[in-house]
Parts: C-alpha cells; structure tokens; sequence
C-alpha cells in the first residue's frame, strides 16, 4: 500500500471456541511484522518514526483489546504538516501511517495485541523517539482516554528519554 495519507481500514478476524485468527494479506511492500504484547491498561507506546533514507510506513492491526492510535505528521512540505491525528481501533482496526509521521499508541484495555508492519527494517541509527508529552495534542488525546492520571501510564524507559518535539524540529 503505498500513499501519502493515514488510512482507517478493516482486517477480518475470524472467532471460534479456540480464539482468534487474522490473516494480514501482504502485498510485497513488507519487510518486517511487529507484535505488541501489552499487559496493561494505560500503556503508552511512541512516538518513534525512522529518518530517510530509512524511513518506514506501517500498517497498524488490532488484533486484542482497544487502543487509541496517534499520528503526527512531520513532513515538512506537507499541508498537513504538524497536525496530530488520534482513532480509535478495536479488533480487526487497522491504520496505515505513511512515511514520515510520528507514531505510537495507547492501551484502552489490558492484554491489548497490535500487529505493525514495516516496510523498512529497524535502522537504530535512523530511528527517532519524540517525548510524547512534549506534543500538547498528544498529551491531551491521553488524558482525555486515560481512566486514572496521567502519572498512571506505563512507559518504556527509552521513551521517557526521548527527545523533544522541538528538538527534533530544530535538527
């Protein structure tokens, strides 16, 4: 799937006495399938994107569970450019986040399982990690979903590090 915008889709998920089953068709653009596995309610994931030449879109699936999705758009020569975008998706959701956004999620419900795809493989040296709460609308569209406090959200280490929005838009 290649465009230059975020697309809400729908995958099948298939339901019986076992569980679950999604098939994801792949059309050749994949390199790389990520499994999040997240235990919690409150879990915030993001926000990460790869800088060219290495940049990645993904297609984010639900496979488990409820997550509220957040993009920021950072291309610069886009009308779109800065505006951060939320949805929220339950199983068999799914969004395509283009090249050059901002991404990451929040967990509505525990035990919440996303699938992403790439179609670029994980360059440590290209990768970028915004503070999430360095984005005003971010920090909102958390509080407004999050049931406790905001001190209640459960984050990775390398994400409380991460750098600012305006650190990064000043490089």
């Amino acid at each position: 799937m290649e465009s230059n915008k975020v697309q809400l889709l729908k995958q099948p998920i298939h339901k019986d006495n076992r569980g679950r089953f999604v098939p994801i068709k792949l059309d050749g653009t994949w390199v790389q399938s990520n499994i999040s596995l997240n235990e919690g309610s409150c879990v915030l994931r993001g926000m990460h994107l790869q800088k060219a030449p290495k940049q990645q879109s993904k297609m984010v699936t639900v496979l488990s569970g409820r997550i509220v999705d957040i993009v920021t758009d950072l291309r610069v020569d886009s009308p779109t450019y800065r505006l951060t975008e939320y949805y929220v998706l339950e199983e068999g959701d799914c969004v395509f986040v283009p090249k050059g956004y901002a991404h990451g999620f929040f967990t509505l419900t525990h035990n919440a399982i996303v699938n992403y795809l790439v179609d670029e493989e994980y360059s440590p040296e290209h990768e970028v990690s915004i503070l999430w709460s360095s984005i005003p609308e971010v920090v909102s569209i958390v509080d407004r979903f999050c049931i406790t406090s905001l001190q209640d959200v459960s984050i990775s280490d390398k994400d409380k590090n991460a750098i600012t929005l305006q650190t990064y838009l000043n490089n």
